[in-house]
């Protein structure tokens, strides 16, 4: 599918779906608890689809309710006195199978940790051609310590999907030291550390990990705070150093959660409304939540936009004038497509630097917004880890692509949106959008968004 987009002013009040990333989290801790868990607006998306699947092939019932086409409310059961107990008991024979990640990093580093701790089985990964071209050293890292066997395919001369493991017992006492596993990550790619926070949450072992760099923060921090939630407590949590200690020597407990919306989500509608100069305002936002996007607020407003936070109603007003500025982006991988775009409208310079783990996303994210970008007029400079816009430039429709990558494909839509002429921009292969936003097309034009499929 492509979509036509036309320039458009936008006017309303939006809600948004709910988060992605609290959504996985949620229904991987709830399918490993003892007792069944309610979770209510989790994101109905095919990257969800896709946990939900893994999980059942474990045993586990998953009970989708109230479903619409952005949410639903999930009851998870697990096996009688709950997965771990019934993994235990399994025969000693091997069993092959095989999990289809489909588009998911975050699912494919999480479970791949995960499950290589479930005795007597041999697992199979696999996922569609993005994900099978996104590195899996980080995995492959853990393995070997972990003295996991394990088969890849390779792709120039690296490991990468399907991947193969064969699992031994829950944890071979050769590999503990002291009780203890000890695990030395580099740690850029947070999903994998928080495999392993969860890992060791799920099947009750001490692990002290120290990482030689503490990449994506807010999403380490993210699944620390699920973590904390259940009663599964850090002996060490130290963010700047990068050493975590972490012990649970119980069964994780059912629970009953709402999962908060989502801010990359909603970070697509700030956009559209800032470079639009459009007054919108998006419901049920809570700073708090642990979701790094949230950042976006204090980012356009150093920028010059004008956007406040009121009882969890977003409220973007007009913008008398932005400013190009130096933005980290350690902590907001994500945002660095829409900041790209928005620095085009902004004057001056902005530099986003830091970037190079947007490298190794769905698509390389630095050159598929630059390339995209410069098709529409933008003056727009790649570096190994950074992007370097001069703003004010005059943008013009074009054929774009979305390389199958939801965020590229919302950015260039936003981008439509904010060029003056009669002629679409048209971005192709845009159907990549159910990702992580199945009603995006439907919330804009609420909002006054001029898209029309083709």
């Amino acid at each position: 599918m492509n979509l036509n987009i036309f320039a458009s002013r936008l006017t309303g009040t939006a809600e948004i779906p709910p988060s992605k990333s609290h959504s996985i989290r949620a229904i991987i801790l709830a399918s490993f608890a003892v007792g069944n868990s309610i979770i209510h607006n989790v994101l109905n998306s095919k990257d969800i689809n896709s946990v939900i699947n893994a999980m059942k092939l474990l045993g586990v019932k998953l009970i989708q309710k109230n479903c619409t086409d952005s949410s639903f409310t999930l009851e998870v059961i697990p096996p009688k006195n709950g997965l771990i107990t019934n993994l235990s008991k399994s025969d000693s024979a091997e069993k092959i199978i095989t999990v289809d990640a489909g588009n998911s990093g975050s699912m494919l580093y999480f479970l791949a940790v995960i499950f290589c701790f479930i005795p007597n089985k041999t697992f199979v990964f696999t996922g569609d051609a993005s994900l099978s071209a996104r590195p899996i050293q980080p995995i492959i890292e853990v393995y070997k310590q972990l003295g996991i066997r394990y088969e890849t395919n390779n792709s120039n001369n690296k490991p990468c999907l399907p991947l193969t493991i064969f699992t031994g017992d829950y944890i071979n006492k050769k590999q503990l030291d002291n009780s203890c596993l000890k695990l030395n990550m580099d740690g850029i790619f947070s999903q994998v550390v928080s495999g392993v926070f969860l890992a060791t949450s799920i099947f009750g072992f001490k692990t002290h990990i120290k990482l030689a760099q503490v990449g994506e923060m807010p999403y380490l921090k993210m699944t620390c705070n699920w973590v904390e939630e259940l009663n599964i407590k850090f002996k060490t949590k130290n963010f700047n150093d990068g050493i975590f200690e972490l012990e649970n020597k119980s069964s994780i407990k059912s629970f009953r959660k709402t999962i908060p919306s989502d801010w990359s989500s909603a970070s697509f509608l700030i956009a559209a409304s800032v470079i639009t100069n459009s007054q919108i305002n998006i419901k049920n936002l809570n700073y708090n939540d642990g979701q790094g996007d949230a950042e976006i607020i204090r980012i356009l407003n150093r920028m010059g936009a004008n956007i406040k936070l009121e009882d969890n109603l977003l409220i973007i007003k007009n913008a008398i004038k932005l400013k190009g500025i130096t933005i980290d982006c350690a902590e907001i991988p994500d945002l660095v497509p829409l900041l790209a775009l928005i620095a085009c409208f902004a004057d001056g310079k902005t530099e986003l630097i830091n970037a190079q783990i947007c490298r190794f996303k769905e698509c390389d994210r630095l050159s598929a917004t630059c390339n995209e970008l410069k098709k529409l007029g933008a003056s727009i400079t790649e570096k190994p880890s950074c992007i370097r816009i001069h703003g004010r430039k005059t943008l013009k429709p074009a054929c774009v692509e979305s390389y199958s990558d939801h965020r590229i494909a919302m950015m260039l839509a936003v981008a439509g949106l904010a060029i003056k002429s009669d002629e679409p921009l048209v971005v192709k292969n845009f159907e990549c959008f159910n990702i992580s936003f199945p009603n995006f097309i439907s919330t804009m034009k609420k909002l006054g968004a001029n898209f029309i499929r083709s």
